[in-house]
């Protein structure tokens, strides 16, 4: 059975099969989407550290090491294309240094908590990447988006494992169908 990452690639090329080799200019709705998403990875990538600095499960920490490092990957990816496409930058990230101090219990968010934002965030990235590369008239700002999407969802597949493995994930209730 084909991988994730053997989906995309088959997907990717067909986009690029696609393209007239045309270079057009960003439209309004293409910069808005990359900026967008751009200032949404600021939030998360300091949600992310704060979670490192809180947990300490050592395989949610790996967990958000990756999710670290794929979000700040797609940061400098945004920012880059932002650069030279001229489109202004967002307001950017802060580093959240370690604290010396215990949190306390009242505020401090369990693993649990933890890694539910963490899905959460995914699955809003997910569906931000797949609009943005629907509606993208450029071949480069589809795939980059595609490709996006597909780095969350490889997250997102192991947060699911570490979740049902930990009893972390959340169920909703059975649905049984009933005849009327």
């Amino acid at each position: 059975m084909p991988n994730i990452i053997d989906i995309a690639n088959v997907a990717i090329d067909a986009v690029r099969s696609l393209n007239d080799g045309e270079k057009r200019s960003i439209h309004v709705g293409e910069a808005m989407a990359i900026w967008t998403y751009g200032s949404y990875l600021d939030g998360v990538i300091e949600q992310y550290q704060i979670a490192l600095h809180t947990t300490h499960d050592n395989e949610l920490k790996k967990l958000f090491e990756d999710a670290h490092a794929v979000t700040v990957s797609h940061k400098k990816q945004i920012d880059k294309f932002m650069k030279d496409e001229d489109i202004p930058p967002t307001d950017g990230y802060s580093l959240k240094p370690e604290s010396s101090t215990l949190i306390p219990n009242s505020v401090k968010q369990s693993d649990k908590e933890l890694i539910n934002v963490l899905q959460i965030n995914l699955v809003a990235a997910i569906g931000q990447c797949a609009l943005a590369a629907s509606q993208s008239i450029r071949e480069d700002v589809a795939i980059m988006f595609f490709k996006f999407q597909t780095d969350k969802m490889v997250i997102g597949m192991k947060a699911k494992k570490l979740a049902l493995k930990k009893g972390w994930l959340r169920f909703p209730p059975s649905y049984n169908v009933t005849s009327v």
